[in-house]
């Protein structure tokens, strides 16, 4: 809880104000890489910091729009592909429920998965030999 408040405060949100909130891409959100690693063909990965991952810290995901913008610059990414995901256990249990969106830019494929109710999101991208996982969370914008 203590990160979270912390996190909370460096980009100016109450730390309740994302429980309960919906992340099914219905409404605009703004998602924060918090941790990271790069990891390269025959080497182990290593934890980076946001701004050595080459992804910007923060990113503005409008599903509607059907695009993922760097809030500072303003470059935007199209999302080619959006995809829900429930997965049941043999009891109707729902033990995964993301929403997951998925693209290319500057020759690398990129996934961003983001949990619907809790908006913790993995943001994967990757080239030919190397590949970065963004872990983070997302609130409504």
């Amino acid at each position: 809880m203590r990160t979270a408040t912390l996190l909370s405060l460096l980009i100016g949100i109450s730390p309740l104000a994302a429980v309960g909130a919906d992340f099914d891409g219905s409404k605009p959100l703004i998602c924060a890489q918090t941790s990271a690693q790069e990891c390269y063909s025959g080497e182990r990965c290593r934890s980076v910091s946001a701004e050595d991952t080459g992804i910007p810290q923060f990113l503005r995901v409008d599903v509607r729009k059907r695009e993922i913008t760097d809030p500072n610059s303003g470059e935007a990414s199209e999302i080619v592909t959006v995809t829900e995901i429930d997965i049941a256990d043999d009891h109707e249990e729902v033990l995964s429920d993301l929403l997951i969106l998925q693209g290319t830019e500057q020759g690398l494929g990129w996934s961003l998965s983001i949990a619907r109710e809790t908006g913790k999101m993995v943001l994967t991208a990757a080239g030919e030999a190397a590949g970065v996982v963004a872990f983070g969370a997302c609130t409504l914008d």
